[in-house]
């Protein structure tokens, strides 16, 4: 076996070797040590030396769900179905180390005795393993897998491996009992195959003589004496392989197999390649911009490639039946991969040629976003939608992919329009209803949309309790909206929204009047905080003729806090003239002071480069009030010219009724 070529399938990615020839690569992956042994053994070789394997406390038991199940199986199938020509097919690794005198709560073929029993009561008591084991550092889900399938195939389990665990818990016990139905559900859809040829001899022999595992034995430490220090030991090496060794994400398997050079058989075909690779790394350089990244993306985690993004959106095209779980870290290799297999079996086109289309599909979704990113408009616009988004299943934005769907072929001036559709639809159609329509039995509900904010002055009615999501949305556009507007000159004067530095901090709905005052009354801060005369000239500037003929030896405390009750606000409330959108962490610093030493607050921290957004700034700097008064308090003068200014975005945001999908639609 050393010198005959081998394929080796670690996640997907297929590769053709000799043990010779990937011996470095492999020592790389996982640390290998001099004196470690590295072979390659059969299933069936296990299974005839009936080895003894020990799955240790630490880790994190048995966890694989159906798509990684389907995946191994589809992966042995296709060795399968080459018949007499099957070529041998090596596993990702398994890395054990040889143990003696360890205890066990369960074995694997006894749990599943308990399971097909159906009792619940299994003895969870720990027992002595006598015999030598080896320890499992990695490869515990693949191995587990194998031994469920063969059980499958042939209940016989005196004729196989074993496998012991120190702990067992209930989820590792119901992630089992799925495996078992995935893998049985599996054969059931082969059932054509059963009696005509034999298929579960002949699957379980290929199993046993053609599937091979990379062998990686990690020897004793002589150095560590004892039970306790040899566990030590097995712990440090089981992190350092996980953390290691490379974990292959979607992109990495996609661009195996989309660059593999037995792809193209001719120089115009490997020309083709090369121009391939090219635009991938161009496609990955222009991702690693981040604000092409954060218009697309409110994702600032860097848990996998950014390319991966494009992938999945292209996946969530092809996946019109949603087959697969989003959520699953195989998902878009899985998809496309089936895509190109289903293309191959319809023998329409070669196989080079299918790949080629696939990868052209990709180019076509990241050259369409990188348009929407460079006009500004788009940008801002299906920047807000994507940055309104909460958590997602997988990494790409569901903006983004339903967008692209509804555009793929459409020019800059449609998006315009059908972006604008989708932001009437979220501002203004709000949220789906219920009512009632009939009596007794004949009663039925019938879902429908309501226009909760179909007349302007209704921006007033919001409740800050139950109207919370909205208003940060509401603010959050309000911050955005002029940025799409030109100036006189017809430029983009103001710059763009910078959605990195707004994902980079959380966010509050902050009030600008404060609703407790620190010592619990307005005028009693302002008094303590300012001059008595500079608030009384801020009254005679407000115009109630009462105040300004009030005598000079009656302009006194008392006095002032009776026209403050009489005439002005005394905290806040929760109206959104009274809220912004603010850092939170700069919020927590001033919680329930006064405008003014809010405002003084804001314009030292932009004055440091803290970013504070558009609307926010120009509400302390009362950018919206025509004829402000002193910048002591934020007054119902104040209020008025903030809520006109909002509600002149609401208005322009109504107009785009017309390019709604949904506007007053009744469901049935």
């Amino acid at each position: 076996m050393a010198n005959d070529g081998c394929k080796i399938i670690i996640d997907g990615e297929t590769k053709t070797i000799t043990l010779q020839e990937d011996i470095a690569t492999i020592k790389r992956i996982f640390n290998k040590d001099l004196n470690d042994e590295l072979t390659l053994k059969s299933i069936g070789e296990i299974c005839n030396n009936k080895i003894n394997f020990y799955v240790a406390s630490y880790q994190r038991g048995y966890r694989w769900g159906k798509d990684e199940v389907n995946a191994l199986l589809d992966d042995i199938y296709e060795v399968y179905s080459q018949k007499d020509k099957a070529q041998n097919y090596c596993l990702q690794p398994l890395v054990v180390k040889k143990c003696n005198n360890v205890k066990y709560k369960q074995q694997l073929s006894s749990l599943f005795d308990f399971l097909k029993e159906g009792k619940d009561n299994i003895s969870n008591e720990d027992k002595d393993l006598k015999q030598e084991a080896y320890e499992l550092l990695d490869g515990q889900q693949r191995l587990t897998t194998l031994w469920i399938l063969l059980d499958s195939l042939d209940s016989n389990s005196n004729h196989m491996y074993s496998i012991y665990y120190e702990l067992i818990r209930n989820v590792d016990e119901d992630f089992i009992k799925e495996s078992k139905k995935t893998i049985n559900d599996w054969l059931e859809s082969k059932k054509q195959n059963y009696e005509e040829n034999n298929f579960y001899e002949k699957y379980k022999n290929i199993i046993l003589e053609n599937i091979y595992f990379i062998w990686y034995e990690v020897k004793r430490d002589e150095s560590t004496q004892g039970t306790n220090s040899s566990q030590v030991h097995s712990e440090k090496l089981f992190r350092k392989i996980n953390k290691g060794k490379i974990e292959l994400t979607n992109a990495e398997l996609f661009k195996a197999m989309l660059l593999n050079s037995e792809n193209a058989h001719n120089k115009k075909e490997q020309d083709e390649l090369i121009q391939i690779s090219f635009e991938w790394d161009k496609i990955e350089q222009s991702l690693r911009n981040d604000d092409f990244w954060f218009f697309i993306s409110n994702d600032s985690s860097e848990e996998r490639t950014r390319i991966d993004y494009i992938l999945e959106v292209y996946a969530r095209t092809l996946d019109k039946d949603n087959k697969y779980d989003v959520g699953k870290d195989r998902y878009s290799f899985l998809v496309v991969h089936e895509g190109i297999n289903s293309e191959k079996d319809s023998n329409i086109s070669s196989e080079f040629e299918i790949i080629k289309k696939a990868w052209q599909g990709i180019v076509h979704i990241h050259d369409k976003l990188y348009s929407w990113y460079h006009d500004n408009e788009l940008y801002h616009n299906i920047g807000f939608l994507v940055a309104c988004e909460g958590k997602r299943r997988g990494i790409a934005s569901d903006t983004i992919v339903n967008l692209y769907k509804d555009v793929k072929d459409e020019g800059i001036e449609e998006t315009r329009n059908i972006v604008k559709g989708k932001i009437y639809d979220y501002l203004v159609i709000k949220k789906w209803k219920y009512r009632e329509e009939g009596q007794g039995r004949g009663k039925k509900r019938k879902k429908y949309y309501d226009i909760a904010l179909s007349e302007k002055y209704e921006l007033e009615n919001l409740s800050y309790d139950s109207d919370k999501k909205y208003i940060a949305d509401f603010l959050l556009f309000s911050n955005i909206y002029p940025l799409i507007k030109k100036d006189e000159k017809g430029d983009y004067s103001k710059g763009r929204f910078p959605f990195k530095l707004y994902y980079n901090d959380t966010w509050d709905i902050e009030h600008i009047n404060p609703q407790t005052p620190k010592r619990g009354n307005i005028i009693d801060d302002i008094l303590r905080c300012g001059n008595v005369d500079l608030v009384w000239q801020y009254l005679d500037k407000c115009h109630h003729d009462e105040i300004k003929n009030i005598k000079e030896e009656e302009r006194n405390d008392k006095t002032l806090k009776e026209i403050w009750k009489d005439y002005f606000l005394d905290g806040g409330g929760d109206d959104i003239g009274n809220l912004v959108l603010l850092n939170s962490k700069i919020n927590r610093e001033y919680h329930n002071a006064l405008f003014n030493q809010k405002r003084a607050k804001i314009i030292d921290y932009d004055k440091k480069g803290i970013f504070i957004p558009l609307a926010t700034k120009n509400v302390f700097l009362k950018y919206y009030t025509e004829n402000p008064n002193e910048f002591i308090v934020w007054d119902n003068n104040d209020i008025e010219g903030y809520m006109n200014h909002l509600k002149e975005i609401f208005d322009e945001v109504s107009t785009w009724s017309k390019f709604s999908q949904k506007n007053n639609t009744e469901l049935k």
